[in-house]
């Protein structure tokens, strides 16, 4: 629980709860604790209860800017925090914090806005953990067929396997629903793709524009691995949002010669319904409800290697998450 700014004046207390929900005709479930701010009332028209909402924000960093009470926090270009301080929030208690992968965001906010920056209350009781998923039936599938384990890095390798004949071809997604290659961040961050060249040795993924590195693009939406590049037919997808593990996918795809494509959807509603249309792989997390009627399965890679992650080299798997409370 991230908390800020609960107006002590105000008698409160909490209730945690349970909570299922089932949207009828949509086949995607919620579950989860819910903490509950309960105002009990009283004469102050300042803050009436009627103003009480549990809002969803799609990532840890939304929620730091939005508790912090920048008005925009949802906007990475700008998160409304103003030219001077917020002088309010409307948004006073967030759960599973991923703090820690995001510990510069959480620096800058308590460096810049300490009147109104989020506390941190320490550990929620669980880890969370997040990667690229397969959704079950295709991976029931391919093992029938032909005992392949498509949860498993190792059978994407294309030199061995064909694992694009259990997915949809990459025309499935309609390319108005991606960020276009030049508006999304990783295919132009500097850092990102110099560490891009020196773990994969992969030249051809990376061109010079201006004197600066570009991820290579085709078609003005995909950048596509050393084994999609010469046949993209039995290319996978993989969908991520906000550019959640685009820059590990690339590459794991070199290193392990795995003929997938990461493409990045423009909004957190289209990448949610994409993946329960088309099959593909997604980027996920756990726990989380999103993609929970797939049954999804979180691939498998190599054990984490701390040494190699500290270099920005993500051939390993990562490192669970310690969420915050």
């Amino acid at each position: 629980m991230i908390v800020r700014n609960l107006p002590s004046k105000h008698p409160f207390r909490f209730l945690t709860r349970s909570l299922w929900f089932d949207t009828s005709g949509t086949q995607q479930w919620f579950h989860g604790i819910r903490l509950i701010l309960h105002l009990e009332p009283n004469q102050d028209q300042n803050f009436p209860v009627s103003s009480i909402f549990l809002t969803s924000l799609p990532g840890t960093a939304m929620q730091m800017y939005a508790m912090t009470g920048c008005e925009t926090p949802t906007n990475p270009q700008d998160r409304g925090c103003g030219p001077q301080a917020p002088k309010q929030t409307y948004f006073h208690v967030g759960m599973e914090g991923w703090t820690k992968p995001y510990w510069q965001t959480w620096a800058k906010i308590q460096r810049d806005f300490p009147a109104t920056a989020p506390v941190n209350l320490g550990h929620i009781g669980y880890d969370g953990d997040g990667g690229q998923f397969v959704a079950f039936n295709v991976v029931r599938r391919a093992f029938e067929t032909e005992g392949l384990l498509l949860d498993f890095y190792g059978s994407y390798h294309a030199s061995w396997h064909t694992p694009g004949a259990y997915f949809d071809k990459i025309t499935a997604v309609n390319v108005s629903d991606l960020t276009p290659c030049n508006e999304n961040p990783w295919l132009s961050d500097q850092e990102t793709l110099q560490i891009y060249v020196q773990a994969t040795g992969d030249y051809d993924g990376v061109e010079e524009v201006n004197g600066e590195l570009r991820g290579k693009c085709f078609s003005g939406y995909f950048w596509f691995p050393p084994a999609c590049r010469v046949d993209t037919s039995n290319c996978v997808l993989f969908l991520t949002s906000a550019g959640y593990e685009m820059w590990v996918m690339m590459q794991r795809a070199t290193i392990y010669n795995m003929p997938v494509a990461p493409v990045d959807v423009k909004d957190w509603e289209r990448f949610a319904s994409l993946p329960q249309q088309i099959s593909c792989l997604f980027y996920a997390w756990e726990p989380d409800p999103t993609f929970l009627g797939l049954q999804a399965k979180m691939l498998m890679f190599p054990r984490y290697n701390r040494s190699d992650w500290e270099q920005g080299f993500a051939s390993t798997a990562a490192q669970g998450v310690r969420l915050e409370t």
